[in-house]
């Protein structure tokens, strides 16, 4: 099933994902229950073992800890109940051919050394178990032929032969003629054990426990792995199986655990062990004790404390090199077979250093059930069965009743995306409004309930029998339709299929009838197929639960991740970080260029996303999932960024009570985890039809004759009628009573702050475009009010322009005019007539909400960009300055290229560059760029927002980004982040998507090293490099300001001093992106005079080597070979393209990995430095895109051809590479590796030298006290 979550690599292994439930309160039952099982185990033994199941044979062989030390009496009582379809097969241990599955009885000597009771058991049982519960239709069987102290020589085909005694003399000294020919006596056992079954029966895996023996020697350390690959080539042709699809489980090798070693040093010295045998070489005790960081102690004491371990010298220095050479000799050859996995035992608890105790033997036998589970289900519909959930899925085209009439699409492509190729449709405006089908179910239960269906068309309710009805409350107007959809396969066009949650029902055994109405029986709609599923499901388009998911690419995982823990992960942001719900202190104000907490004072920086209505509207219970899931991550603040309004028709601008509901409800479920919300009200792309609101008759033929219109966008700024309903909008979202606060959103402070208009300002050229002409008559009609005024009459105007020839008509200028002519009366008049309109619109939002409205937060005018900031910048920031902060808006293209060509769905193919903002790729190819748009100006102080940005379609440098984007934003003195956006998903995209796939491994997967580094002043803010101060008068007669935010950095244009031109006309800066790339840029506007500070930028920048050092000196930007180093003392990492240089050091930490691209970085979680932290976070990525993501050989450009965007499951670059943290203390500072939901993923490390597992994102680092 490829791999789940971190997931199963090959020569890699994972904690178990699946267990049976432990029930620690049946532990007094153990003795009883195992007493029952020997008794039946006895009566169960016969030479021959019949049953109605097949059954599943899988071949344990080893040494001391295959026959196992693990106490019986001590089993857990789902361990220790009989199963009569779980079998054991073993001779000798006073047990004797096939029995049911139990212990086996304990000599008194052993009893004794392990204090054990009267039975004993190796890792069959948790094996058996736990098959069982996976396979529940087969019985399983377990041939065990183990004996302890043996190497794998003896076990050898090979075993007669004089190179095979040799090695036998150099293991077992003077007895290796004694030894058995443990081969033959394997073949022997394996032959007469399965001739006992009747009934079906297949070997389905063969399990390998034995490495001790072999790390006494280097020669049998150097064979060990070739020749435990052998011996399951020799069992496969003697036995009849196939070796190379047959799952074959070995047991890794493990050093003795020190446990409670008394030894000062122990933590130190086992980090050594670990490190020397890693590098692998002949081990010293000189070279161990440096590897351990103990120079300062003498040879003796380093030796005395190995002994305290149970590593005695000169033996224990073979054994670490003799581990050292059998783990890599065994993942050279876990690379060349896909059906090998090996078992991490390195962590297994022991009795005494070397044999498994009770919990060793029962993880050892879960973990070899966990990978033989993933190993079959990539490879055998019953493994994929035994992974997958019980489901029941059925064909919506075969309706029992329907009043449908047949639907006129039929796409030749709709045969190749719809479940067995058809579907049921029906045309708009035709008959159909219900369809009924019959759903058999064999298995009581719940279920989740789940629909494919075209896109949210045609909303309906449901129900099961005569059940209650569901849906039946769904919103039906276009972008607000309350649908979560999981993925999205395109037929053709706007046409596509979608997987959809319904919710949970529960169903007794038996058929059930489901219908299905319609609520807009006139709407298009269409069905493809229906799924009732217990448990996981991970949308595949018509690919149903139980068929093979096709394995990842070679050198890539599946991104697979689990649903969080509801309660107590091992990583919990919202808890560290978040407040107990969001304004326990206070609103949120503005001071001193900060926000603020009311109550405190405090500053408080915020990192999120965005939030539109296809979240607002979903299921309640998804809603809450995904605050909760945000919160942990680092998430503090959400802005909701949807239209509560009607956007068409005689009701547009008023309110949707439903959505307003929702939106109530968002906003208080966030607010539980510890998140702010920042509320968006009006777009102007949000607005359809205005033809019913009197006065814009004419303004829906006019967009219908025009490929875009922005009339709608402009409308809030000066339109009476459309103002009118647009702050009626706004008065009835804050004055509501929200059933779920209690109060109104006005007196929520957990309300950051409202923004006015979203991507408009009057400085901006649609101010002026083509718009309907009643709308241009209304601006018309107010700039002649504004000339009149300002010149007491229109002929006035037209001579202080000098333009006595003009028309009343042509009073207002398209923009690019204004701009040519600002340098004239007439071209400044038009301008200033838009800053004025924008100030006056500003001021009358102020007073509403303030004086009116009472709203405590914060206020936004808008988050865009004048026409031309150089001109216009000063006085946008003039016109902006009653409200309390500012916004803008960034996006990162890769460079694009039409084709000629067509995708299947008909779409035309287009071609994409892989661009690196790190490495300063410029679009199509051409100079180096530096781009940081996701940052801005500070103007007049107040804090400034970026509440949109994103790595936009297929770039696969987008991991870049989160780190990147937030060290970037600290050293420019940022103060709120909210990445776009957000999609519909139970948390996690299933696929990734085009544009701002933002709940994606990627992005969201590095949220919590992004938010340590933002909103937790992981980076500090840089200096100010350049302060602008602007008059006024200045300001609004349009004088230029000598530095404007740009995108490029020219590398073939002269630097003049320190990075600025010659101050010509306007005082122009070369290469401004510069400044805002390496520290602060300011703007204030006021009663000052005009001057300006331009700092050279020789200390921050080489031109030569193309290296930025940002002002605050935590960072290390190498341009020319993309390489970003955060160096902080709360922040070590690296990101961009990692493998230009071997080896990465950095103040606290030494990074060394193969990765071609992507980002590892370690984050204190408490505040405090990386030198002293408590609790720290170590997170890794590379690259990620779908499964059967198809392109072509990028162009001499990079431009790619992408044929194939492919689907779910997401899969990542595997990663790889050795982090060592080098404060002293590192070997005593335990490593957890996590899971994305933040569950324990595998084995402690030492943070002395954390070797990156191929698919774990996060590693926590916590100094216990």
């Amino acid at each position: 099933m490829g791999h789940a979550g971190p997931g199963l690599q090959h020569g890699r292994t994972i904690t178990p994902q699946y267990h049976l439930t432990k029930e620690p309160s049946a532990m007094r039952f153990h003795h009883r229950m195992f007493l029952v099982a020997l008794c039946v185990a006895w009566i169960a033994s016969s030479d021959a073992i019949a049953g109605e199941k097949p059954m599943k044979v899988f071949i344990l062989s080893g040494q001391s800890n295959g026959v196992g030390k693990g106490c019986g009496d001590k089993l857990p009582a789902q361990y220790a109940a009989p199963d009569p379809d779980a079998m054991l097969y073993q001779n000798g241990g006073g047990m004797k051919g096939w029995q049911t599955l139990a212990p086996y009885p304990s000599q008194p000597d052993q009893a004794k050394m392990y204090h054990c009771g009267e039975s004993m058991f190796g890792p069959e049982i948790s094996l058996g178990r736990e098959l069982r519960q996976r396979f529940p239709e087969y019985r399983i069987g377990i041939i065990k032929v183990c004996v302890g102290g043996t190497s794998v020589v003896s076990w050898s085909g090979d075993f007669d032969t004089n190179e095979n005694l040799a090695l036998r003399k150099t293991l077992y000294k003077e007895n290796a003629e004694k030894q058995k020919n443990l081969h033959r006596l394997l073949v022997t056992e394996a032959r007469n054990a399965l001739a006992q079954i009747e009934g079906p029966r297949e070997i389905c895996g063969f399990v390998w426990v034995q490495t001790e023996r072999d790390t006494q020697h280097t020669d049998a350390a150097a064979a060990w792995a070739g020749r435990v690959v052998q011996l399951h080539r020799d069992l496969a042709e003697k036995l009849d199986y196939s070796f190379d699809k047959v799952p074959f489980l070995v047991m890794g090798p493990h050093f003795h655990v020190y446990g409670e070693s008394k030894a000062a040093h122990a933590a130190e010295l086992f980090a050594g062990i670990r490190k020397t045998a890693d590098e692998g070489g002949k081990v010293t005790l000189e070279r161990l004790q440096k590897a351990a960081g103990l120079d300062a102690l003498s040879a003796k004491d380093v030796e005395k404390e190995l002994g305290m371990m149970r590593y005695w010298l000169p033996d224990c220095l073979t054994q670490i090199e003799c581990v050292g050479i059998m783990e890599r000799g065994l993942r050279e050859q876990s690379v060349k077979y896909q059906n090998m996995a090996i078992i991490k035992s390195v962590d297994l608890p022991t009795h005494e250093g070397l044999h498994f105790n009770t919990e060793g033997q029962l993880e050892l036998g879960r973990r070899f059930a966990d990978a033989y589970v993933q190993l079959a289900a990539a490879q055998t519909e019953e493994g994929v069965k035994a992974a997958a959930p019980s489901f029941i899925w059925w064909e919506a085209e075969n309706p029992d009743k329907t009043d449908f009439a047949p639907g006129t699409f039929n796409h030749p492509r709709l045969a190749e995306v719809a479940s067995d190729g058809k579907w049921l449709q029906k045309d708009k405006g035709k008959p159909g409004s219900f369809v009924e089908y019959s759903a058999p179910v064999k298995q009581a239960g719940q279920y989740e309930f789940y629909v494919r269906r075209f896109w949210k068309h045609g909303p309906f309710r449901w129900r099961f029998d005569d059940g209650a009805w569901h849906g039946q409350n769904a919103l039906r107007t276009g972008h607000e339709r309350g649908n979560v959809l999981l993925d999205n396969e395109v037929i053709q066009g706007g046409w596509c299929l979608n997987w959809e949650p319904l919710g949970p029902v529960t169903l007794a055994a038996g058929d059930h009838r489901l219908r299905i109405e319609l609520l807009e029986p006139d709407e298009v709609a269409g069905f493809d197929a229906f799924l009732l599923i217990q448990g996981r499901f991970i949308p595949r388009g018509k690919t149903k639960p139980d068929v093979p998911l096709a394995p990842p690419e070679p050198g890539w995982w599946h991104f697979l991740p689990e649903p969080d823990p509801i309660e107590s992960p091992a990583l919990d942001l919202r808890a560290l970080w978040n407040e107990p719900f969001a304004g326990s202190k206070g609103f949120i104000k503005v001071k001193g260029g900060d926000f603020v907490h009311e109550k405190t004072g405090e500053p408080i920086l915020f990192e999120g996303t965005n939030l539109g209505p296809g979240i607002w509207n979903m299921r309640r219970d998804y809603i809450d999932r995904t605050a909760r899931a945000l919160a942990r991550r680092g998430i503090n603040l959400v802005r909701l960024h949807g239209p509560v309004f009607y956007r068409d028709g005689p009701d547009v601008l008023r309110v949707n009570p439903d959505v307003l509901d929702n939106l109530l409800y968002t906003i208080e479920a966030f607010k539980k985890q510890g998140i702010y919300s920042e509320i968006s009200f009006y777009f102007g792309s949000w607005v359809g039809d205005l033809g019913g609101i009197p006065g814009f008759e004419d303004f829906g033929a006019h967009n219908q004759s025009k490929e875009r219109t922005f009339g709608a966008h402009i409308l809030p700024f000066f339109h009476p009628e459309f103002q009118r309903r647009y702050k009626e909008m706004i008065r009835r979202v804050l004055t509501a009573q929200s059933p779920y606060s209690g109060c109104h959103l006005a007196d929520d402070p957990a309300v950051m702050g409202v923004e006015f208009v979203n991507e408009c300002t009057p400085s901006w050229w649609p101010f002026y475009a083509d718009m309907p002409p009643s709308i241009r008559r209304e601006l018309l009609r107010q700039y002649e009010a504004w000339l009149l005024k300002r010149h007491g009459s229109l002929e006035a105007a037209r001579q202080a322009w000098g333009d006595a020839a003009s028309k009343p008509a042509d009073l207002l200028m398209p923009y690019h005019q204004v701009l040519q002519t600002l340098g004239t009366p007439r071209g400044r008049d038009q301008a200033l007539f838009a800053v004025e309109t924008h100030r006056s619109f500003n001021e009358m939002m102020v007073r509403l909400l303030r004086d009116e409205w009472k709203f405590k937060a914060c206020l936004l005018s808008e988050n865009w960009h004048t026409v031309n900031d150089t001109v216009l910048g000063a006085a946008d920031t003039w016109a902006e300055d009653v409200c309390d902060f500012r916004d803008h808006h960034s996006y990162f293209y890769p460079g694009s290229i039409k084709t000629n060509r067509t995708a299947p769905d008909g779409s035309p193919l287009s071609a994409c560059q892989s661009r690196s903002a790190i490495r300063g790729d410029a679009l199509d190819g051409a100079d180096k760029a530096v781009e940081v748009g996701f940052v801005n100006v500070i103007r007049n102080g107040k804090p400034n927002m970026c509440s949109e940005f994103a790595w936009m379609t297929n770039n696969p440098c987008r991991s870049e980004s989160p780190l990147f984007v937030r060290a970037q934003s600290a050293v420019a003195g940022m103060k709120a982040l909210t990445e776009f956006a957000q999609h519909q998903a139970d948390v996690w995209l299933a696929e990734e998507v085009l544009e701002w796939p933002y709940n994606t491994p990627a992005i969201l997967g590095q949220m919590p090293v992004a938010a340590a580094i933002f909103r937790q002043r992981g980076i500090r803010e840089g200096e100010v490099l350049a302060a602008m101060k602007v008059n006024t008068r200045d300001a609004l007669a349009f004088k230029p300001i000598p530095l404007k935010k740009s995108t490029r950095y020219d590398f073939n244009a002269q630097l003049g001093a320190g990075g600025r031109s010659a101050e010509g006309a306007g005082g122009g800066i070369a290469n401004p992106a510069l400044y805002f790339a390496l520290g602060k840029v300011t703007l204030d506007v006021g009663d000052f005079p005009t001057a300006h500070e331009i700092k050279p930028l020789d200390p921050y920048f080489d031109p030569a080597k193309q290296v930025l050092r940002p002002s605050n000196g935590e960072i290390e930007w190498d341009l020319r070979r993309g390489l970003y180093r955060l160096q902080s003392r709360r922040v070590n990492g690296i990101v961009g393209f990692l493998n230009v240089e071997p080896k990465h050091d950095l103040p606290d930490v030494v990074i060394e990995t193969p990765m071609d691209f992507g980002a590892i970085a370690l984050a204190s979680l408490d505040g405090r430095p990386i030198a002293e932290s408590q609790k720290m976070l170590l997170q890794v990525m590379s690259q990620q895109r779908n499964s059967g993501w198809i392109e072509e050989a990028p162009d001499a450009k990079g431009h790619r051809v992408l044929l194939s965007r492919g689907g779910a499951p997401i899969q990542i670059k595997i990663f790889a590479g050795i982090v060592s943290l080098t404060r002293p203390d590192a070997a005593r500072l335990p490593v957890t590796p996590l899971r994305p939901n933040f569950t324990t993923a595998g084995p402690a490390q030492s943070a002395s030298r954390i070797i990156l597992e191929p698919c774990a994102l996060y590693y926590l680092i916590e100094r216990k006290q």
